[in-house]
This record gives structure tokens, C-alpha cells and sequence, in this order.
């Protein structure tokens, strides 16, 4: 990915192979087959998924400061106690980004 701001397509391509198509889609709320056709370019995310994926890059590159990509998919997957033992895909995928993107600040601290 280039050092400008990604497109929302390099967005969910980057995502895609780093958190896996199902993963992926679950975090952004989504079916695997609109998430294909983001892929094959076919449709594009709407407004409240284009915000999730943002979101998930984000929290994506805070955790990736500290953690090999393999153990920043498994950070995604995590129940965390400090987003009451849900995982952060289950949490950005109800739109609370925030809440995610402080705990992953948290967690790179403690690193």
C-alpha cells in the first residue's frame, strides 16, 4: 500500500488478507458474498461499511505497531475485558469504533 491514504478498495483488499474474508465480514457486519463483490469491484461499500472498514484499518494499524500481522488477526478475534468480553470484530461490527480504537491504544501501551 502506498504512504498516501488507502482507497476504500486497497482498504478491503489489505483486509481481506489480513483478517481472511470471513473475518472480515463479520466485522464489518456484512454477508461473505458482499464482500466478494467489494472484491471483484462489482459493488461498493455503503456509507456505514466503508465507516467499519476505516475503522478496522485503523485499529488494524495501531496493533500492528507492536504485533506480527498473524497476532494483530487473533487481537481482532480476542475477547477482551475491557469491551465486556466481546472481541473487537464483534464490537466495530455494532459501530462502536471508538471503543475498540481506545483499547488497542491501551494495548500498545502495555507493549
Amino acid at each position: 500500500m502506498s504512504t498516501a491514504e488507502p482507497t476504500v478498495d486497497e482498504i478491503v483488499r489489505f483486509l481481506s488478507d489480513g483478517l481472511g474474508r470471513e473475518l472480515l465480514a463479520r466485522t464489518v457486519g456484512v454477508r461473505r458474498r458482499t464482500l466478494a463483490s467489494w472484491l471483484r469491484k462489482s459493488s461498493s461499500p455503503s456509507p456505514r461499511s466503508r465507516v467499519r472498514l476505516i475503522g478496522a484499518f485503523t485499529v488494524w494499524k495501531i496493533v500492528a505497531e507492536v504485533e506480527a500481522s498473524e497476532t494483530v488477526r487473533a487481537w481482532f478475534i480476542g475477547m477482551k475485558d475491557a469491551l465486556d468480553d466481546y472481541s473487537p470484530a464483534e464490537v466495530i461490527a455494532e459501530g462502536r469504533i471508538e471503543e475498540v480504537a481506545a483499547v488497542a491504544r491501551a494495548y500498545v501501551q502495555r507493549s
